[in-house]
């Protein structure tokens, strides 16, 4: 006899890398590759003080917002033509917080916790 468990994961994230996400909502007036530029600059400007060896397309994707959208797990929403900067490998990168403190002081942008 064999027992058979279900697993609703909370999110497909978790299942995937066991890390957090943080996601940013950008919604002025700059443009996504002044900003994708800037971010790509400052991972590579930390990089010789940093632990972390992943290249900046690995600690973060940044796309603008096709149409408009409301994930119902988390709770966030972002209206077409925003800016949506995912940093998914956020736990691996141990310079997070310059990237963080960039998006949240200097754009201004909106910053949600995924798990």
């Amino acid at each position: 006899m064999s027992d058979i468990f279900i697993l609703r994961p909370h999110s497909f994230v978790d299942t995937i890398t066991n890390s957090s996400t943080e996601v940013f909502i950008y919604s002025g007036d700059k443009d996504v590759k002044v900003i994708d530029t800037v971010l790509r600059s400052l991972v590579n400007a930390i990089r010789p003080f940093s632990k972390s060896t992943l290249p900046s397309h690995e600690v973060f994707t940044i796309e603008k917002a096709r149409k408009n959208f409301k994930d119902k797990d988390w709770g966030y929403s972002y209206k077409k033509g925003d800016i949506v900067i995912e940093l998914s490998e956020c736990n691996d990168f141990d310079a997070k917080y310059t990237l963080y403190g960039f998006l949240e002081q200097v754009l201004n942008a909106e910053r949600h916790h995924l798990g």
